[in-house]
């Protein structure tokens, strides 16, 4: 049996001291969001199957609205590609697995 690391959990305390070294794919995304469950499962299942040293990450947008307003976040689901504290891509929505992949390859590359 595999173990699987879940998803790290951010808030406004942690996120940018968090993500200021190292590779990240940040989904911004709510309990009362009828769409994130399902780019939080395409995330969690890349995670499995794509074994990096990129870390997976989520941030709950309604309790965390320092890091909304920073990163300028519109609306939910939302990916963020994060590379050494700096925004380098992103997605709002809920995407295909091979997009966040080319996000995964992005961040490698």
């Amino acid at each position: 049996m595999e173990v699987v690391i879940p998803m790290l959990k951010l808030n406004d305390e942690n996120v940018f001291d968090s993500v200021k070294i190292g590779k990240f794919l940040l989904v911004f995304h709510a309990k009362r969001c009828p769409l994130c469950p399902l780019v939080l499962d395409i995330l969690s299942n890349l995670e499995i199957t794509e074994k990096s040293e990129i870390q997976f990450a989520k941030i709950d947008f309604d309790s965390s609205q320092e890091a909304a307003k920073f990163y300028g976040i519109p609306g939910i689901p939302i990916v963020l590609v994060i590379k050494d504290g700096v925004v380098i891509n992103g997605r709002p929505g809920v995407a295909d697995a091979d997009i966040y992949r080319e996000f995964i390859n992005e961040l490698l590359n």
